[in-house]
This record gives structure tokens, sequence and C-alpha cells, in this order.
């Protein structure tokens, strides 16, 4: 395989002997579910084509193979998978020197789509590449994008654009952008989002080292303007034009260029999750291999979590198995009519939801819920008990938005409001609140250099949205002493440094004993300069 920096590709593994694919067909659930259900008399593949035993990709993933080996099929618009490390150290001596101890851990996924007649099948590699020479590892990032529509299909200049190029590995054309970016983090989180931009097939490749999420990449398809039928796809009833599991995978393995390296010690999770049209969602069958990618690991042993729907990797020997499935899970469905987003607390499984609803797999057991807006305001708490197989309901009482919206207010400024004994704050235009039905009093901190017309108030919440526009008008001569106050604080240090040296004209005496004593003191101060 070709390199590039530190590794230029992700094999894919080609199988040594044809397989016989299975019939295709398109079932897909409602809001994108997963859940295999009926009996179904289409073939299925086998998840255990490519890998047996380890060494494997070793993780956790959707193959589409539910209970009783019922296959299924999922689409969506992006996956997430979320990767918590306490501890990891991987070794491989044939490695190059100072690559020895690296790893990789991937978030493997198929877009599929149409254009022009034509099914296309492209396979996107998300990657974080692994330094764990020390207890915290190093991070850099980067993506490969594979054309796997037939089983030697390229990608060319007119397939794709982003901010990476084209490589070339056994014959075969493929994308790769590499970052120039290394962050040294125990807290990783890898995205894809498929979204239809002007037309365009288009995939945002993102990333998350604890402060948030960053778009490094976005890679459009601009040969398939119009296309459609376009997700992300698990598909348990045919392979992949390679002879592969048309699977989504979040693994951990070697480092780049097909290579395998072996856990030393490591203790971390690893949470697959795909977007359901309100929050991302768990996956609710999932085996703890991938089967596309040819990087991989002995000596890593991935058990279902106690604690969520995921996996605990811990060195020790691996066995390839199937984790969990949707039989031993519960569901949490909640309608939180009128929160435009929020999150919610399930013990301490928090997961952010937006467009009113939320559905979140869970591991059976007792729970303290909690439900919040976006801007921290507690909307409900109940406590639940789920059992397997539960889907527990749940509609919240109704609330209804009270939006503040700013006016004139610079944007990245903080602001607070207190109402009905809340205080709530935000750098964004607006604040919302959600009350009950009835009259509450407000009260809008005051900013320094504004004025601010509707201060306070009184708001009669009846029900839908309820609207107040407060008005902040800037006082010219405060903000503009804001707006320059760095130049002014520069000009008044160099006057300052000038009066000081005016002062200091007739002390230079006193300072060359300083000098002289720092001098005849040297064996003291070395130590510090040193």
């Amino acid at each position: 395989m070709v390199m590039k920096g530190r590794y230029k590709s992700l094999a894919v593994i080609a199988l040594v002997s044809l397989l016989i694919f299975s019939m295709a067909i398109n079932v897909y659930n409602d809001n994108y579910g997963e859940k295999a259900t009926g009996n179904v008399t289409e073939s299925s593949i086998n998840p255990y084509v490519l890998y047996t035993s380890e060494p494997a990709p070793m993780g956790i993933s959707a193959i589409g193979i539910g209970p009783g080996n019922t296959p299924y099929s999922l689409k969506t618009s992006s996956f997430e998978g979320i990767i918590n490390i306490t501890d990891i150290k991987t070794y491989n001596a044939s490695l190059p020197s100072g690559e020895k101890n690296d790893a990789s851990i991937q978030l493997n996924l198929h877009l599929n789509f149409s254009s022009g007649g034509h099914t296309y099948d492209y396979w996107i590699q998300n990657v974080a590449i692994l330094s764990t020479s020390n207890k915290t590892p190093g991070v850099s990032i980067l993506d490969n994008v594979w054309n796997q529509t037939t089983r030697y299909a390229n990608i060319y200049g007119s397939t794709l654009s982003g901010n990476g190029t084209l490589y070339n590995s056994n014959g075969q054309q493929f994308y790769i952008d590499e970052p120039s970016m290394y962050i040294t983090t125990d807290s990783i989180g890898l995205r894809e989002v498929y979204k239809n931009i002007s037309g365009y097939p288009t995939v945002y490749m993102e990333y998350n080292t604890g402060s948030g999420w960053n778009i490094y990449d976005t890679v459009k398809f601009i040969f398939a303007k119009n296309a459609s039928n376009a997700d992300f796809i698990v598909q348990g009833y045919k392979y992949t034009s390679k002879g592969n599991p048309c699977d989504a995978e979040l693994i951990l393995g070697g480092p780049g260029n097909g290579a395998s390296t072996t856990d030393v010690k490591s203790n971390l999770t690893m949470q697959l999750k795909y977007w359901n049209g309100h929050n991302y969602q768990a996956i609710e069958n999932a085996y703890n291999f991938g089967s596309d990618t040819a990087e991989t690991i002995s000596n890593a042993n991935s058990q279902m979590d106690k604690n969520f729907p995921g996996v605990q990797i811990t060195n020790g020997t691996g066995k390839l198995k199937m984790v969990y499935n949707q039989n031993e899970l519960s569901y949490l469905n909640i309608t939180a009519k009128y929160i435009i987003q929020g999150y919610v607390l399930a013990n301490n499984y928090k997961t952010n939801f937006r467009n009113y609803a939320m559905n979140i797999t869970l591991i059976p057991g007792e729970y303290n819920i909690s439900i919040y807006s976006s801007y921290g305001q507690r909307i409900s708490n109940f406590s639940v008990k789920l059992a397997a197989k539960q889907t527990y309901y749940k509609a919240t009482e109704n609330v209804y938005p009270v939006i503040f919206k700013a006016i004139g207010l610079i944007n990245g400024t903080l602001w607070f409001i207190n109402m009905n004994k809340l205080n709530l704050s935000s750098t964004d235009n607006e604040i919302v609140f959600y009350e009950k039905n009835g009259t509450y009093n407000y009260n809008i901190s005051g900013l320094f250099g504004y004025s601010i017309k509707n201060q306070t108030g009184t708001i009669t919440v009846h029900g839908n949205f309820n609207y107040v526009n407060v008005s902040f008008h800037a006082n010219p001569i405060i903000r503009s002493i804001e707006k320059y106050a760095f130049y002014y604080i520069i000009a008044l240090a160099l006057i300052a440094i000038i009066l000081m040296g005016i002062s200091g004209t007739g002390r230079r005496d006193s300072t060359k004993m300083f000098k002289e004593y720092n001098i005849n003191n040297d064996d003291e101060n070395n130590n510090l300069k040193r």
C-alpha cells in the first residue's frame, strides 16, 4: 500500500474466492429504526465470512443481522462513534521506528445513492490514528473514500471534491484527506453526516476531542447532481461488491496499510449510534468486530458495557460474537411537545435531542430521567424501571416556549434573564424559557455599554410560541472604548515605559550594583538560567 505522511490508506479486504451474493431487497422501518422483525425467508449474509477469530478489527458494529440470524436493513443520514479511553497501549515490533505503538480507531460506513439510473456504493472511513506510547494517547485524524460500486471501481477527479487528494493503492484509486492536527486526549468522537447540498450528495467528516464537533473535510460527489435515495446503509441481505458485509463499524485495529497490532494494555469504551431524526441512538443489534477493514488487532477483549449499549475493550483474548441484541435492551420514547431542542439524562447517560421527541436505547434497569432544554432548564423529571424488550412511552406536560430575542446585541455577548425564579444565559441572540400557561415577570440583567428597552416586564403565556423582543442600544463612546481597548492598552504601556525610562536616568549606579550582585551570586542563579 502507498503511504503518505504516517499512513495513506486503510486497506480494503479482497476475498480470495468469489462469493455467491444474496438477492438484494430494500426493507426500511419507519423512523430509520433498525430492529429485525418478522419471519424473513430471504437469505442473509454470514457475519463471519471474513473474520472468525483474532487478529480482527475489534470494537462494535451493526452488520445487519439480528437475533436468530434474522437479517435487517438500516438507513440513516448519520452515524457517530464515541470513544472514552482510560488506558491503552498497543505494540507491533514490525512497524517502522516511532510507530510501533500506533493503532487506529475507525468509523467505517457505506454511503449509497442513485444517479443516472445507477446505484452507487462508497465506503467512507473517518479515522483517528493513536500514538499509545504515553498514558494519554496522541491523536491525529484522516479520512479515506473508496468506490465499491463494482469490485474494481475507482475514484477520479470528476467523482468528488474535498480538502484531500487522490492516490493509488494496488491499482485502485481512492481519496484521502489528512489534516495537519495532533492532540493528546482520552475522549474521541467520530461522526459522518450526509446532507444534500444544492442537489449534490455531501458528507461532512467530523471529529470531537472534548471541545465540540469540528468539520475537517467536506466530501461532495460532484458527478451526481440531483441524486436520490442517499443514505448510509447497513444491509443484512447481501454482500458488497468486494464480498464484505455492508456494515457500519467502529473498530480498533492497526495504524494503516493493512497492518495489525497487539493490545498490550487497554481499558476503553465504544458506542456506535445512528441518527433517528431526533437524536443519536445506540445501535440495537451489535457485534464486537468489524468486517470491512484490513487493520486488525490481537488480544483485545470486547464485551458489552454494563452501563450503556456499547462495548468495553480490555486486553485479553477476544472472541468474535454478537455482544447484544434488541431483545436484551430497553427503549425510552419521549414526546416533548414544543421543546425545540434539549437533552435527557437517564441516570448519567446523556442524549441530546431536537424536534420535540427522542428515542433512546438503554440497558434494562432503574432510571432517574431528567429532561432539560438546551439552555439548561429542567422540563420534567421522573423515575422508571425498564425491563428487557420494554418500550416506555412518556409525554411531558405542556409547557410553552417564551422566546426572548436580542436585537442590536453584538454576537458572542453574554446576556442574562431571570423569569419565574430561574436564571438563564446565552451568547446567542435568543434565550428560551418553557412555562405553563400563566403570567410571569421577567428581568434582563444590565450590560455595560448598553441601554435596554423592555429590560423588565410581564409576559402572559397562552399556549403555542410566545415572543419578546429585547432591544439593546449601544453607547457609542463606551462601545468605541471596548472595540479599541487593545490599542489603548498598548498606548498606555508605551507611555509608562517612556516615563519609567525618564525617571530612572539618575539611578545608573544602583542598577550597576544590582548587576554586580547577580554576577557575584552566579552559583545561586545557575539553576534558574539552565
